[in-house]
C-alpha cells in the first residue's frame, strides 16, 4: 500500500487540489451564498435546533444549496468537466505513449541481447566446431601416420622374413659336367658293382644353402639343336616334356654344404659317340642338356625347381653352363601339378 501511495502521490496530489477547488467555486459562488441566507431566513421564523439536530440541518440546507449550484450551473460544469475529460484523455495518451515508447525501448533492449547472445552462441559453436574439426583432422593425421608406421614396420618385417628365408634356406645346384664317358663297370665303396651301359656324362650335385634339403627328382633332356643360339628351355612348355629320371629316390637328404660326386647322366641311343668319345653331329649342330632338380625344405617350406642348360663345347670337348638367367633359374612349383 505505501509502495502504491509513494508511486502515485501525484495524481492523490491533484485529485485532493481539484476537490478543493469545487469546493472553494461552490462556496463562493453567488447560486450557493442566495441559497444558504434564504435558509438562514427562512429558519428564523421557527424555533431554535439544538446539538445534533442543528449539524444535521446545516447539513441538509448546504447539501439542497450544492444541489441548487449544479441546477444553476449545469451547463458550465459539464463544459468544464469535458475539458477536464478532453485534458485527461491527452494526458492518457501521453502516458499510453510514452508506455508504447518505453515498451518499444524495452523490446529493442531484449532483441539486442537476444542477437547479441545468439552471436556468442554462434560464435561459441564455431570455435567449438573448429576446435573439433582439427581434433578430428589431428586424429585422422595420426591414424594415418600410425597406419603408415604398422605398414612400414610389416614391410620391414616382411623383408626380414625373405632375407631370413633367403639365407637360411637350402639351395641344391648341378655342376661340374664332365665329358662325355664311354660305358663302364665300377666297384662301389659298399661292395656293390656299378654297371653303366651307356655312353654318359658326369656331373655333381650339391646343397649350397645352409639347411638340409629332400629331393624329389633329377630329370634330364638331351636335345641335338644348331649350335647358334639356345633352343627353348623343354621344362618350360606347357605340358613339360617326360624327360628321363635317374640318379636319386624321391626323399633323398642332402645336408647343408653336402655334394654328390661321379653322378651321371645317360645319352640317349639316337646320339652316335665316335670311337674317341665325341659325338656324330651335322654341321652346325650340337648337344644341348637341359636339367630340373625338384627339391624342398627338409624343415618344410615351398618345393622349388632349380633349372640348368648346358651346352657341348666341340673345342673342348665337355658341357658348358649357356642361356644366362633366361634358361638357368629357380622357381616356387606345386609338386601335385
Amino acid at each position: 500500500m505505501r509502495k502504491h501511495v509513494r508511486m502515485h502521490w501525484r495524481a492523490y496530489a491533484l485529485s485532493l487540489v481539484v476537490a478543493l477547488v469545487s469546493v472553494w467555486i461552490i462556496l463562493s459562488s453567488e447560486a450557493f451564498q442566495e441559497c444558504v441566507n434564504k435558509s438562514y431566513y427562512e429558519s428564523a421564523d421557527k424555533e431554535p435546533e439544538k446539538g445534533v439536530s442543528l449539524f444535521l440541518s446545516w447539513i441538509e440546507w448546504r447539501k439542497a444549496c450544492t444541489g441548487t449550484f449544479l441546477k444553476e450551473n449545469g451547463e458550465a460544469i459539464t463544459a468544464l468537466f469535458t475539458i477536464i475529460l478532453a485534458f485527461s484523455t491527452i494526458g492518457l495518451w501521453l502516458s499510453t505513449n510514452r508506455l508504447w515508447d518505453a515498451g518499444e525501448r524495452q523490446l529493442k533492449v531484449v532483441q539486442d541481447n537476444f542477437a547479441r547472445q545468439l552471436a556468442e552462441n554462434r560464435e561459441i559453436a564455431e570455435t567449438n566446431w573448429k576446435q573439433s574439426s582439427q581434433s578430428i583432422l589431428t586424429s585422422i593425421e595420426a591414424t594415418k601416420a600410425a597406419t603408415s608406421q604398422a605398414e612400414s614396420a610389416s614391410r620391414q618385417a616382411k623383408i626380414a622374413e625373405d632375407a631370413l628365408i633367403k639365407i637360411e634356406r637350402p639351395y641344391v645346384l648341378v655342376t661340374r659336367l664332365g665329358y662325355i664317358q664311354p660305358p663302364s663297370t665300377s666297384v662301389l665303396e659298399s661292395g656293390k658293382i656299378k654297371i653303366i651301359s651307356g655312353h654318359h656324362v658326369t656331373y655333381q650335385i650339391g646343397n649350397f644353402g645352409r639347411t638340409a634339403a629332400l629331393l624329389h627328382e633329377v630329370r634330364h633332356v638331351f636335345q641335338v639343336e644348331s649350335a647358334k643360339g639356345v633352343p627353348d628351355n623343354p621344362f618350360s612348355l606347357k605340358p613339360p616334356p617326360r624327360p628321363i629320371l635317374e640318379g636319386f629316390d624321391a626323399g633323398y637328404a642332402l645336408a647343408a654344404g653336402e655334394i654328390e660326386e661321379d653322378q651321371y647322366f645317360t645319352l640317349p641311343k639316337h646320339i652316335d659317340i665316335s670311337d674317341n668319345g665325341s659325338p656324330k653331329l651335322s654341321s652346325g649342330k650340337t648337344i644341348f642338356m637341359f636339367v630340373r632338380v625338384r627339391y624342398e625344405d627338409a624343415a618344410g617350406g615351398p618345393v622349388r625347381d632349380s633349372v640348368s642348360t648346358w651346352k657341348y663345347d666341340l673345342s673342348q670337348h665337355h658341357f658348358l653352363k649357356c642361356g644366362g638367367k633366361q634358361h638357368n633359374y629357380e622357381i616356387e612349383v606345386d609338386p601335385t601339378s
